[in-house]
C-alpha cells in the first residue's frame, strides 16, 4: 500500500501538468476553430467582391468589343477624308 501511495505523489505532478496541457490544447483548438470560420467569412466577402467587380469588367469588355468596329471604321473613314482633303489641296 505505500508502494502504490508513493508512486501515486510521484507521478500526481506528471498527470495534473498532462490534464493542464490538454485543457490547453483545447482552448487553442477552439481559437483556431473560431478564427476559421472568420476567416472563412471574410473570404466569402472578398469572393463575393471579386465576382461583382469580375461581372462589371465583363460588362465593359463587351461594350468594348460591341463599339470596336465603328470606332474603326470611323477612324478609316477620317483618314480617307483627310487624305482626300490634303490630296487636293496640294494638287491645286
Amino acid at each position: 500500500m505505500d508502494k502504490k501511495a508513493l508512486e501515486c505523489l510521484v507521478n500526481a505532478p506528471k498527470k495534473d501538468s498532462i490534464i493542464s496541457n490538454q485543457s490547453l490544447e483545447i482552448i487553442n483548438f477552439k481559437t483556431v476553430i473560431r478564427n476559421d470560420a472568420v476567416m472563412k467569412t471574410d473570404l466569402r466577402v472578398a469572393n463575393e467582391k471579386l465576382q461583382a467587380e469580375t461581372h462589371q469588367l465583363n460588362l465593359k469588355l463587351a461594350r468594348v468589343k460591341k463599339n470596336t468596329p465603328y470606332i474603326g471604321v470611323g477612324c478609316f473613314s477620317l483618314g480617307v477624308g483627310t487624305a482626300i482633303f490634303i490630296y487636293k489641296k496640294v494638287v491645286k
